[in-house]
């Protein structure tokens, strides 16, 4: 599945070629938009395996020593808006956070496990072509709102039983 997923196309190499000065930066551009494409968020440089790495060099006709090198940090941002634009898609934390929110709070009305609930904030994201959030991130707003949830929840079924005699 390597070769599916992190294959460039030969227009993708254009397309990096194009847009960086140096076949280290036309690396880290081409190998973050593969990541991109396959995870729809920009992984940090430890979270990419080394076979995939290889195998975005091997592609790109590099040799073993170049590595990926954006040059900057300013260059690495502008590579991520290279990336999302190419994609289609945007980079809004504020509302992306608003959105998961949202439905996590509603799924949580009939989802009690926080992956079920991750996911439908995932799906979310996605139908709505927004970068996603980091796991720990959505991992931390759907174990806060389930709880939320779960309280009303609870105090509703109380209400309803009445006093036990």
């Amino acid at each position: 599945m390597l070769h599916v997923f992190f294959t460039p196309s030969p227009e993708g190499l254009t397309w990096g070629e194009k847009r960086t000065g140096s076949p280290e930066s036309c690396f880290a551009l081409v190998l973050a938009l593969k990541c991109f494409q396959k995870m729809a968020r920009f992984p940090s440089p430890d979270e990419i395996p080394d076979v995939v790495v290889n195998r975005v060099r091997h592609c790109l006709e590099l040799p073993e020593d170049i590595e990926p090198d954006h040059d900057s940090s300013r260059s690495a941002k502008a590579h991520r808006k290279l990336a999302r634009q190419r994609q289609g898609v945007k980079y809004d934390a504020g509302r992306a956070r608003s959105i998961v929110a949202v439905a996590i709070r509603e799924a949580a009305q009939a989802k009690n496990n926080p992956a079920d609930l991750i996911n439908v904030a995932i799906e979310e994201l996605l139908r709505l072509r927004l970068e996603l959030l980091g796991y720990t991130t959505l991992e931390d707003l759907a174990t806060s709102i389930r709880a939320e949830v779960n309280v009303t929840i609870f105090a509703t079924i109380l209400q309803r039983m009445g006093e036990v005699p």
